[in-house]
């Protein structure tokens, strides 16, 4: 940033607040933007296509969600020990709840910031690891006006891999399957309305896209995907959740 070069940042943002706000104070020394954070599945077409779908409008006033990532995590990187990696260790910043951060940023994008964080877990199965690997949060957002349930689930153990997102409204309701890459809109009387897949889609493919969109954002051209900002957000979400897991209590957040 000094140097006055354009930064992407590959999530999570970081796993505590330790330098959190020196990075701040010197994007904003730049007067503009000059961050990027690396949450790729925003450029994903099934996520697209239900952001879509939500500005329009196609189920009406929200009433809940539900967010679902697992996977046994021996099984991300079969070529080698998954002791030794960051996602397993507390000293290299692991856990589910940063590791898994995702959820976190495109629940905020689908459903803004919550107010109240509540979560549930810890070190619960008999994986080697001496960190979170599997939580429940429950977040209350806000949707028009009145409450909106948020959950999220995250854990290290599920085979096969769940990645999925259940939306609720008053005259229908969304499943997206990021694994699959299929969206299905369905109506009250839980017939299916619409069907989207995306079968020719290459998971390569989300990354390019993504990198595409910073080589833009550095030649000045766009916006970042994901500012420094709303990189923050995520990360407070995250934090917010683990402190309520570990103290037991909702931790209220307060955004300025």
């Amino acid at each position: 940033l000094d140097s006055g070069a354009y930064v992407f940042v590959e999530k999570p943002l970081s796993h505590d607040w330790e330098g959190v706000d020196d990075l701040l104070q010197a994007e904003l020394a730049h007067g503009i933007k000059k961050i990027a954070i690396g949450y790729q599945f925003r450029f994903h077409p099934a996520m697209k296509l239900v952001k879509l779908m939500l500005e329009q409008g196609r189920i009406g006033h929200l009433v809940s969600a539900r967010q679902v990532n697992g996977e046994y995590m021996p099984g991300w990187h079969p070529y080698e020990d998954y002791r030794n990696s960051y996602a397993a260790r507390r000293d290299l910043g692991g856990g589910a709840l940063v590791t898994q951060i995702h959820d976190f940023d495109f629940s905020q994008w689908l459903f803004g910031r919550p107010q109240q964080v509540f979560a549930v877990g810890g070190q619960l199965s008999s994986l080697e690891v001496d960190v979170e690997d599997s939580v429940q949060v429950l977040m209350q957002c806000e949707n028009e006006g009145r409450a909106l349930p948020v959950s999220i689930s995250l854990d290290y153990l599920q085979w096969p891999p769940s990645r999925s997102l259940s939306i609720i409204g008053e005259i229908g309701r969304i499943d997206c399957d990021l694994i699959s890459s299929k969206v299905c809109l369905s109506d009250l009387n839980c017939r299916e309305t619409e069907f989207h897949d995306f079968p020719e889609l290459d998971r390569n493919d989300i990354f390019l896209e993504e990198l595409q969109k910073f080589l833009c954002f550095a030649a000045g051209d766009t916006e970042p995907w994901v500012d420094l900002e709303e990189g923050i957000a995520s990360l407070r979400m995250a934090l917010a959740a683990r402190e309520s897991m570990e103290t037991g209590k909702s931790v209220p957040i307060v955004w300025s």
